[in-house]
């Protein structure tokens, strides 16, 4: 049997910074906890379903924990999700379900396909951990079936948001150590910057030479722009900018890119005062 508490962490985690998640964690724990304290040696052992509740609670609240902590919107995240006549009216009967979510499961009953959003799935496993915990047995059996293929959908949804994210919250932080470390000093120390005025023209000339400074240039913008460089970029812009000039295609283009020579060079002599 596939379990989702194989991506579960800490519930102690998942809680973290959640008011609202925590809450809907605390009433399911609470009732399992309740069963659990009227254990006896009835051979329908409820520690079985209590631990499948467990199981998919704290994977679900998990998962959700991270995607808030990279910044990702559930409402986003999308999966098809197509299932048995009999799965849907299953679902159906889990208490807790919003009605926008029992309109998409009765409709999807009709043709067996719907698609509901990473928060939508993750409220159908909540509900099915609370069902769960005072579940016959057999009623256990059908919901574990589905309540499984409906976490699936959630682990491939989210776990390609999560890794989607991460992947653009590692460039993100790249992106700005190369920042802090073009704008440093070889012994660390903030580099000096200078204010210089660029006309539009000249910013587009710069960008096609430093393409790296691109983003900083305003390019969209009209008239002079005030651009704040550091000394190492503006060395940067100079050395380029002038190579450039030598191998230009037309004498505009050579005038332009050696008044931007000229801007760099005044900056940088400017800065060394």
């Amino acid at each position: 049997e596939s379990r989702p508490n194989e991506h579960s962490a800490s519930i102690g985690i998942v809680q973290q910074g959640n008011k609202k998640l925590e809450k809907k964690l605390d009433r399911i724990f609470e009732k399992i906890g309740l069963l659990l304290d009227a254990y006896t040696d009835d051979p329908d052992d409820p520690r079985d379903s209590a631990d499948k509740a467990v199981n998919f609670a704290e994977w679900t609240g998990t998962m959700l924990a991270v995607t808030d902590n990279l910044g990702i919107s559930r409402d986003s995240i999308y999966a098809e999700i197509s299932l048995s006549a009999r799965d849907y009216i299953t679902l159906l009967n889990l208490g807790m379900l919003g009605d926008d979510i029992k309109t998409h499961l009765r409709a999807a009953a009709k043709d067996e396909t719907t698609r509901l959003s990473a928060s939508q799935l993750a409220s159908i496993c909540f509900a099915a951990s609370e069902t769960l915990v005072d579940a016959t047995k057999a009623e256990q059996e059908r919901l574990n079936g589905v309540a499984a293929k409906v976490a699936g959908l959630l682990t491939e949804s989210l776990t390609k948001a999560i890794t989607e994210g991460g992947r653009a919250k590692h460039a993100q932080a790249k992106r700005e150590r190369r920042a802090r470390k073009k704008a440093t000093g070889p012994k660390g120390e903030v580099a000096t910057t200078r204010s210089i005025k660029l006309t539009q023209a000249q910013r587009r000339i710069i960008a096609e030479t430093k393409p790296d400074l691109a983003s900083r240039l305003k390019l969209d913008e009209r008239n002079q722009r005030t651009i704040q460089l550091t000394l190492v970029e503006l060395q940067g812009i100079q050395a380029t900018a002038r190579d450039a000039a030598m191998h230009a295609e037309t004498g505009m283009k050579r005038n332009s890119l050696r008044h931007v020579v000229t801007i760099a060079t005044n900056a940088i002599e400017g800065s060394e005062v």
